[in-house]
């Protein structure tokens, strides 16, 4: 189940000054690491300084710059001011969250997606790219293991990574940030199953709850993917002075990519909406047959509360009250009329309560 996470207020920055920083309490102080290679070499330092920074993208070669955590405003801003990252872009890059989007500047390109933290539900993670150059820098709010199997590659001496150009670089990025979306998609996918199955061997209305919890979950994995998927059908039209043409075809693989965990999400949702009303529907019918239980059995007694309705009755001339075998008769009539009216509704399948 996704943990339960504190909604943060889109509201909070009414009425400051653009490109100002909103810095969350609970961010992570900012880390920097620093990673470069080419054909022959491979180096990385997990924690350096910015003006260190500033002087090891120097170096030939390409560089990705890794940002963890947003608490350290005096960093961020050494970092605008050291790569020239747009004011208004650095602010949407902290300010989560933010709409996934595409800005092409002259200082470089800024993209921004949402995509699932790694192992923790659907919580959403705002990951940000700007590229220039030779130069690639992410940012993200969390330490996790998001982009693993780029930094796996880069130390394979015979990867792609290694001899392709940073917009390949860019792209393996990107594509480890929308991998993410496909376990949680999963992962739902394998509990509607589940809840499908129990609801046709045995219907409860205990899976609403879990159905209602899957679909919250679907949707906003949707509000975050459908616009992520625009966001890279975008670049493809507006980045063509970064990426290379032999690197579009990578980056329009990810937008299928995204594309398919967008037509995953909706069939699921569907799903879950078909299940609920599967579960309705055979509660629906359980107890029209439990109902129709309740009406033989009234059925049944009616006549007999009728007739011994009437010997009720306080009159002093009565048929057979002298008579001694009235008694044991009416017993008789009273059994005789109710096995009948049992026997016919039996044969009729109004005291079953399975579906046979």
């Amino acid at each position: 189940m996704a943990s339960k996470r504190q909604r943060r207020s889109i509201s909070s920055g009414v009425g400051q000054s653009p490109g100002a920083l909103r810095i969350p309490s609970d961010a992570l102080p900012t880390k920097i690491a620093w990673t470069r290679f080419d054909e022959r070499d491979f180096e990385r330092k997990e924690e350096v300084s910015v003006d260190e920074l500033a002087k090891l993208v120097e170096l030939p070669g390409k560089h990705w710059v890794d940002v963890v955590g947003f608490g350290t405003e005096r960093v961020l801003e050494r970092l605008r001011a050291v790569f020239q990252i747009p004011w208004l872009g650095l602010a949407d890059i902290v300010n989560v969250p933010q709409r996934p989007r595409l800005e092409v500047h002259r200082e470089g390109t800024l993209i921004i997606l949402q995509v699932p933290r790694p192992g923790a539900g659907v919580d959403l993670d705002q990951v940000s790219f700007f590229a220039v150059g030779r130069l690639v820098i992410s940012f993200r709010e969390h330490d996790d293991d998001m982009f693993r199997q780029p930094l796996a590659r880069a130390k394979d001496r015979t990867s792609r990574l290694r001899v392709n150009g940073p917009d390949y670089l860019l792209y393996r990025l990107i594509d480890s940030a929308v991998d993410l979306y496909f376990p949680q998609i999963d992962r739902l996918a394998d509990h509607l199953d589940g809840i499908e199955s129990d609801s046709v061997e045995k219907p409860s209305s205990r899976p609403l709850r879990d159905l209602y919890r899957i679909r919250r979950e679907l949707g906003i994995l949707l509000r975050a993917a459908l616009p992520s998927r625009d966001v890279l059908a975008s670049c493809d039209r507006e980045c063509t002075s970064y990426i290379q043409p032999e690197t579009r075809p990578f980056m329009r693989d990810v937008q299928d990519h995204l594309a398919q965990i967008v037509e995953l999400a909706e069939h699921h949702r569907a799903a879950a909406v078909d299940i609920q009303e599967l579960i309705v529907a055979n509660l629906d019918l359980r107890m029209n047959q439990v109902m129709k239980v309740l009406t033989a059995v009234t059925v049944v007694f009616i006549p007999l509360s009728f007739v011994t309705g009437i010997y009720g009755m306080n009159f002093e001339r009565m048929p057979e009250l002298a008579w001694p075998f009235g008694y044991p008769l009416l017993l008789g009539l009273l059994a005789g009329v109710g096995l009948t009216i049992y026997w016919r509704l039996r044969r009729a399948g109004w005291f079953r309560l399975d579906d046979s």
